[in-house]
């Protein structure tokens, strides 16, 4: 969600280029480039690859990897939670297909 430089206009190999168009990215890749070979893989394996769209409004290429937001998310992805609970038990994910149960629906009253 950061403008990420895309495409330049160079008038010769000597001077610097001319930005002539940005596209939504992490400052350092751009969304479309991130996606291609997400899509490219889809179609090649068994496995599912889920594209999940991050809106975490500023964290650029190398930070994102400390950002609460994205860690998350990544963890949801990484265990299976489709409940999107931040809860997830990760060793009870691991010994299972199925997507786990989030620690809260655990809970008790």
């Amino acid at each position: 969600d950061v403008d990420t430089p895309l495409a330049w206009k160079f008038t010769d190999f000597l001077t610097k280029g001319v930005l002539t168009q940005s596209t939504p990215g992490d400052g350092t890749v751009n969304a479309q480039s991130a996606e291609g070979p997400c899509r490219l893989w889809a179609t090649t394996q068994e496995s599912p690859v889920k594209l999940v769209p991050l809106r975490l409004g500023g964290p650029n290429h190398v930070s994102m990897l400390k950002d609460h937001a994205f860690l998350d998310a990544f963890k949801r992805v990484l265990l299976k939670d489709g409940n999107n609970c931040v809860h997830v038990d990760g060793g009870r994910a691991r010994l299972k297909e199925e997507a786990p149960l989030c620690k809260c629906s655990l809970k008790t009253e």
